[in-house]
């Protein structure tokens, strides 16, 4: 006899990595409505779900946009606080009859999760990043490194709202996990479940495809933006070590910087290549064209990144601050090192510099393992059996 659904309503103020997998919800027959705030094109038949529910509140992201233009991208921060109660209210009206209320934790849902909650929903709260608290510090903490002013102090109150209303959590990486654990919620109430990678779009080249963009060059790749707590700062000074002459090596870097890190770029000024940007269908591509991946993060509640460069057969390098770090088996895929150690991502560079076979065993070790552990189609199946396990269960 099949297990009984549990009937689900998500929401997310954006759409995030939902839009992976929210059509296999639905499905399966447990989705009840989806609340998000997107382009008004983003519509159930674009996301493959059910027609009635999706619930595109779509007017806050028409105002934020607006927003940008008028300001020409200086928004201040308090006009975007201002939004997430208008978006929150607008959730909370149209909550119906379910059992389980799942929402991103992002500032952006407390009166939801109440408001779930008092309808007699199970809440369950997706934290993206470590606790606002445990993150604050740590920022705190490069930007007194880099030089540049103190972080704001953190924007904790509704996200804390937020946590406060949840029955439980499920993160994406036992960082995000054991941060909020660390600052007081019941550990058995916190679950983990990695998220995984479009396995269609992230697969290695063929031979053609690499012999057309490769050249001899040993060539390490991070796509990351270029912030103080993606820690580009210490791959940067940990490549300038090495001392690879430019026709032997290359370190290319994929990600817009904001300005307080132009100052911090310009001391490594002629050490590495800077693509601002690339399109989301040509990164396949330039994980292609890479010998090594790394993430040297400071904190990154995961990483994709990380997920489709082993998805593309190459070793990766990344740290103990970024949840992708549950998915890399060190030594083996990859190489998982300290935050901020400049010493040991300059020792492991060499060591796969040194070592093409060691480069290729790797890369098919973490093909092989991010294949068979992180596919959409898997982490589908480890959140319905855990909304089964927290929801009522219903005919």
């Amino acid at each position: 006899m099949p297990q009984p659904l549990t009937r689900v309503s998500l929401a997310v103020c954006g759409i995030f990595h939902y839009r992976k997998y929210i059509g296999e919800l639905s499905t399966r027959g447990c989705l009840t409505d989806f609340f998000y705030s997107h382009r008004l094109g983003t519509t159930a038949a674009s996301l493959g779900i059910r027609s009635g529910r999706a619930r595109n509140l779509w007017a806050k992201e028409y105002l934020y946009r607006a927003a940008l233009r008028f300001t020409g991208g200086q928004l201040p921060g308090w006009f975007e606080l201002a939004l997430h109660p208008y978006w929150d209210r607008a959730v909370a009206r149209r909550l119906r009859g379910c059992d389980l209320f799942h929402a991103m934790l992002h500032g952006t849902l407390p009166h939801s999760l109440r408001r779930a909650r008092s309808l007699g929903m199970v809440t369950l709260g997706e934290p993206v990043n470590t606790h606002p608290e445990v993150l604050h510090d740590l920022l705190r903490t490069e930007h007194e490194f880099l030089g540049l002013p103190p972080p704001p102090p953190p924007t904790a109150t509704p996200l804390l709202e937020e946590a406060t209303a949840c029955d439980f959590l499920v993160a994406g990486s036992r960082l995000i996990r054991d941060s909020f654990v660390a600052r007081g919620f019941p550990s058995d109430r916190a679950f983990v479940i990695p998220y995984a990678f479009d396995t269609t779009r992230f697969h290695p080249l063929s031979p053609d495809e690499r012999a057309a963009v490769r050249d001899h060059r040993f060539r390490v790749l991070c796509v990351a933006q270029i912030i103080p707590r993606k820690g580009i700062h210490y791959l940067l000074e940990a490549w300038s070590r090495l001392g690879i002459p430019a026709q032997e090596g290359e370190l290319v870097l994929i990600g817009q910087p904001i300005p307080e890190m132009a100052a911090v770029l310009s001391r490594y000024a002629g050490r590495f290549t800077h693509i601002p940007a690339v399109p989301h269908e040509r990164l396949r591509l330039e994980y292609g064209r890479a010998d090594v991946f790394v993430l040297p993060s400071v904190e990154d509640g995961f990483g994709y990144v990380t997920t489709e460069a082993m998805g593309c057969g190459l070793p990766v390098i990344t740290t103990t601050g970024a949840g992708s770090a549950d998915v890399v088996e060190d030594g083996v895929s990859g190489f998982v090192v300290e935050p901020r150690s400049v010493d040991a991502l300059a020792d492991r560079l060499e060591r796969l510099r040194a070592d093409p076979e060691l480069r290729r065993k790797m890369g098919e070790r973490g093909l092989s393992a991010s294949r068979g552990r992180l596919t959409w189609t898997g982490y589908v199946d480890a959140l319905t059996d855990l909304y089964r396990r927290l929801g009522p269960m219903v005919d």
